[in-house]
């Protein structure tokens, strides 16, 4: 028999739980209840516990709090924490899978359909953990799943070892309406996040009786190979994937704020067709590249090779052709072939993102080429700014890489044309850009966050150059222009009010303290000092 605690500040979640948990017949025992976590590491340390049902949010002690007590505790603990949570905890249960939650139960969701397969895994999970020796399991799980992955991408050249992943899917997933899904996340996730990631898929999954596999391929890319064999009919089958893939979707953008793309292939009735169903469903989510994330795309929605559709050539012709337009003082040579180069990565969207974004590598080589030759350096766009392919390998989407190429190209332009085009050619374009802001818009309300981002650096680069460049501190600059301006209005006859407001202070007072600390004297006496204009 396992045993389960419930801790919930609740009696009513509490009664209800331990009904339901009763009834369904799971050879799971509810040992005992706690209203609040200090009550229940009360409770553990007299109770043998395998599975504690928690809710986040207690008085006393909550949720989170618990479960690191729970990680400090020697000797015998739970091994399956399940946490208890509403629809607006969801930053609580992030951070409770970090503190080794194994699960998580959404309380508006308790009915026996959603409670089974939870509590069955970790019924089963507690029993392994009982039979199997607590390190051998993990690292042949490992194993497993790694000979797993390298035979469905087509790297594993034993045949034994192919035999051996060929048995073990087949007994796992049988042969009845096989696909794949190929999960895409936005960003990166942390060795911390995986667990909870993979957790995720599995309850919306559960929640459709499929029988499925899950799969890492990356810290932000996982495979899910199903087996659909209660579904009658594929269009039922569809319906279902559809439903339970946009639920993982939904609940990773609200648990971790990160989109999802999503591709699935089609139907397969083999074991040997896994290969290729992963290689379909990783070829559709591959469109999230051009269509963007936080959608689901089927075998349907890949692109077939047009006749209007791009070939490598004619994009690698019009990469040169920029390259070569950057090189002429005239910004609108260079922006209309920006613009025609995106025009023929928008109907692209056949061709692998691999190949597209080796286009985009290729051209930020030929441009830091123009850099070079002009004796400039990536670091003088913006501080730290040393490899300019760091920067593309973290977009996951052409529309954002297109964006900050067009932002660089920009940049560069400036750069290297700042004396033909008569900018001021003694300082560096983020600093010109800032000076030339100053000069014309001193009078308004300025910050150097503001400044730093329409000149696209970051406010310490910014801040550290334009004090170099200039000799005075930003402010120190602003603060010049506006007592510069201040004494040609009083010498005018404006009133010191007037005066302040004019040349941006809202409060006179204060102007007149920052004229007295430039000028070594007030407003006032300035007036009597200088002939009326």
């Amino acid at each position: 028999m396992i045993n389960l605690l419930i801790v919930d500040d609740e009696p009513l979640v509490r009664l209800v739980l331990r009904h339901m948990i009763t009834a369904l017949k799971l050879d799971i025992h509810v040992v005992g209840e706690a209203a609040d976590g200090l009550e229940a590491i009360h409770f553990l340390g007299h109770h043998h516990v395998d599975i504690v049902c928690v809710d986040i949010r207690m008085p006393k002690m909550n949720g989170l709090e618990f479960l690191r007590r729970l990680n400090q505790m020697e000797g015998r603990k739970p091994s399956y924490p399940i946490v208890l949570s509403a629809f607006n905890d969801y930053e609580y249960v992030r951070e409770a899978f970090v503190n080794g939650a194994k699960d998580y139960m959404l309380k508006a969701n308790l009915d026996e359909g959603y409670l089974v397969p939870i509590l069955t895994r970790a019924a089963e999970e507690v029993v392994r953990e009982k039979e199997t020796n607590n390190e051998a399991m993990p690292v042949s799980v490992r194993n497993g799943e790694q000979l797993l992955t390298a035979w469905l991408a087509n790297k594993c050249e034993d045949e034994s070892a192919k035999s051996e992943a060929y048995a073990e899917i087949k007994a796992r997933l049988g042969e009845v309406n096989l696909t794949a899904a190929w999960i895409k996340l936005s960003s990166a996730s942390s060795d911390d996040m995986n667990g909870f990631i993979k957790q995720t898929i599995r309850t919306a999954i559960d929640s459709n009786a499929i029988v499925y596999v899950i799969l890492d391929h990356s810290k932000d890319e996982f495979i899910l190979l199903m087996s659909l064999s209660i579904y009658r009919s594929m269009s039922s089958a569809r319906e279902n994937i559809h439903a339970a893939l946009t639920t993982i979707s939904i609940r990773l953008k609200q648990f971790m704020n990160a989109s999802v793309a999503i591709g699935v292939s089609g139907f397969g009735r083999k074991a040997g067709e896994w290969p290729d169903l992963v290689s379909q469903a990783s070829s559709a989510a591959d469109l999230s590249y051009y269509r963007g994330f936080d959608k689901v795309y089927f075998p349907e929605a890949i692109t077939r090779i047009r006749e209007a559709q791009p070939n490598m050539d004619q994009l690698q012709q019009c990469r040169g052709s920029l390259v070569k337009a950057l090189m002429k003082p005239d910004a609108a040579s260079w922006k209309e072939q920006f613009k025609q180069f995106g025009d023929l990565l928008s109907q692209a969207d056949g061709i692998p993102s691999e190949a597209i974004i080796s286009v985009f590598i290729d051209l930020i080589w030929e441009v830091g080429s123009i850099l070079y030759a002009n004796g400039l350096r990536w670091q003088q766009l913006q501080e730290g700014f040393n490899s300019p392919l760091e920067f593309i390998a973290q977009f996951k989407t052409m529309k954002s890489t297109l964006a900050w190429s067009e932002k660089i190209f920009m940049m560069i332009h400036g750069l290297v044309h700042a004396s033909e085009t008569g900018a001021q050619s003694s300082y560096s374009l983020p600093v010109a850009k800032a000076k030339q802001y100053l000069d014309e818009h001193f009078c308004e309300e300025i910050t150097l966050t503001s400044i730093a981002q329409m000149a696209g650096v970051s406010e310490s680069y910014l801040s550290k150059q334009f004090a170099k460049e200039v000799g005075r501190s930003f402010i120190q600059y602003l603060i010049k222009l506006r007592i510069d301006e201040a004494e040609r209005l009083i010498a005018s006859g404006m009133k010191v009010a007037e005066v302040s407001y004019q040349v941006g202070y809202m409060n006179p007072e204060h102007f007149s303290r920052i004229f007295k600390k430039v000028k070594g004297h007030s407003p006032k006496s300035h007036r009597n000092t200088v002939p009326a204009l």
